[in-house]
């Protein structure tokens, strides 16, 4: 039979066991607000009977030796954060790719609606609807100089405006250069790589901490809100190993890794030209997903639809601004010359580079230049071919573009590919930010704290203690009676 004693022990064992409970419980509703805090748990073991040695186990019933802490676990999911890490990256990539597409929307903006009643063609298809205007208007009145002059201006406009929107194009680079090398070696803002370091310096506080047995669980809150952010920068497949410590490595790349399981970091660099990541060894390094994939994309995107870069991108745009610059001069300057073979060039693109699209020095001095062309030819169509190279029925072959139609048809293009891809790209943000909300419900369900639960467990816990407490003063009173009571008098 156990002593009463072993009761005393087993009660002191409850006060024990309830009293760290308690402070489980205000360590949950302390971190409440605490972004990434994992709740907690107390584990419980009951303690299993002293019986000795077999040969001599007593016939009578054993009682347990009462209750022990085992350890104060947190309560994750795993499943639920490698899921919304795979989730995460992806909403950031499409995020990514909305905000700068809606920059470069912006740059070839077709649409004015600024006034009240219908929307107004602007930018380059506004500027060729302008010419095509001015063209019609000199058709009709070739000897009329001042409208030898509108048409010089018309086209003018739109020489200033591929040049200002190949500008644009630039700064628009070296903007998402910047914020890739600012996301990735960024001191100020964290970068990733400082974020590796901080999640290899955690790794060995941890595997030290839990040596001894114990569950490191606020650093462990600590590193796994370190991953979630390095998850929206690119995809990242996450390792938990034996001792505690997690290894890190690219979702589509297997040469390297960003923590390996002996906790060496390796981090990333941007390349030479700004616009793609290499290995500290200078290997290209394939990152995907994330706003550092959408930053990739977008600087190297060529439009083709093949390849690694093969998506839409400001290179896109850019050989889409130089096919139309070339084909544009050499579509006017074809007219001139096959009209009258002594014709002067009107326009001129160096390199066939949309950067150098201008006037001819003739045709800047002299604006009648155009229709001093149209008298001397013996054709009586000369301006009106020049209006269906824009607007009719005359196709032009836009080398680089792989385009053929009017110059009115490949300026509408341009803003409608960028229009398009960006729609679908919202699409998709939409419906992966559903996601990302819907899994960042579970894990709060299944991590966060509840202060009316904790407040149930709080007076759960303290009725445990006064329990335990009870049991004490009882067997205080039973041993008072043994001792004091039934002695010889």
């Amino acid at each position: 039979m156990a002593s009463i004693f072993a009761g005393l022990e087993s009660a002191r064992q409850a006060l024990s066991v309830s009293q760290e409970a308690l402070e489980v419980t205000s360590q949950n509703i302390a971190n409440s607000s605490t972004t990434g805090y994992s709740r907690q748990r107390l584990v419980t073991n009951a303690i299993a009977p002293d019986t000795g040695d077999s040969k001599f186990v007593s016939n009578q019933a054993a009682v347990g030796g009462g209750v022990t802490a085992s350890s104060v676990e947190q309560i994750r999911n795993d499943f639920l954060d490698t899921r919304y890490r795979s989730e995460n990256s992806t909403k950031s990539y499409y995020d990514g790719l909305s905000d700068t597409l809606s920059q470069l929307e912006d740059v070839f903006n077709e649409l004015d609606s600024s006034s009240s009643s219908t929307d107004t063609a602007t930018g380059l298809s506004g500027d060729v609807s302008s010419l095509v205007s001015s063209l019609t208007k000199l058709q009709a009145s070739p000897d009329d100089t001042s409208l030898a002059s509108s048409v010089r201006s018309a086209m003018d406009t739109i020489c200033q405006t591929v040049r200002s929107d190949v500008n644009q194009l630039d700064e628009l680079s070296t903007q998402v250069a910047g914020d890739l090398s600012d996301t990735i070696g960024g001191a100020q803002s964290g970068g990733v790589d400082a974020m590796l370091q901080s999640v290899g310096s955690l790794n060995m506080q941890i595997a030290n901490y839990e040596t001894g047995g114990q569950t490191a669980n606020d650093l462990r809150d600590q590193r796994n809100n370190l991953l979630d952010q390095i998850s929206a920068d690119f995809d990242i497949n996450v390792t938990q190993e034996s001792n505690g410590m997690v290894t890190v490595a690219l979702k589509n790349d297997s040469t390297h890794m960003l923590i390996d399981e002996n906790n060496n970091v390796e981090g990333l660099e941007t390349s030479s030209d700004g616009k793609t990541l290499t290995w500290q060894d200078g290997s290209a390094a394939n990152v995907t997903g994330g706003s550092v994939g959408a930053d990739i994309e977008l600087l190297n995107g060529d439009g083709t639809g093949t390849g690694t870069y093969g998506n839409l991108g400001i290179p896109a745009m850019n050989a889409k601004l130089n096919a139309f610059a070339a084909g544009l001069t050499t579509a006017i300057n074809s007219v001139v010359t096959t009209n009258d073979a002594s014709g002067q060039a009107l326009l001129q693109c160096d390199g066939g580079e949309a950067k150098n699209l201008s006037l001819t020095d003739a045709w800047t001095t002299d604006a009648a230049l155009l229709t001093e062309n149209y008298k001397s030819s013996d054709t009586g169509n000369y301006i009106g071919q020049f209006i269906s190279a824009f607007s009719g029925t005359s196709a032009i072959t836009f080398q680089g573009a792989t385009y053929s139609g009017t110059i009115q048809d490949f300026t509408d293009s341009i803003s409608m590919d960028v229009a398009n891809r960006l729609s679908y790209i919202k699409q998709m943000a939409s419906s992966s930010d559903s996601i990302v909300k819907n899994i960042t419900s579970q894990r709060s369900s299944v991590s966060g704290v509840s202060i009316d639960e904790e407040g149930i467990n709080i007076i759960k816990y303290q009725q445990s203690y006064n329990a335990a407490a009870r049991v004490v003063t009882a067997i205080n009173d039973m041993l008072d009676t043994l001792i004091n009571s039934m002695g010889v008098r």
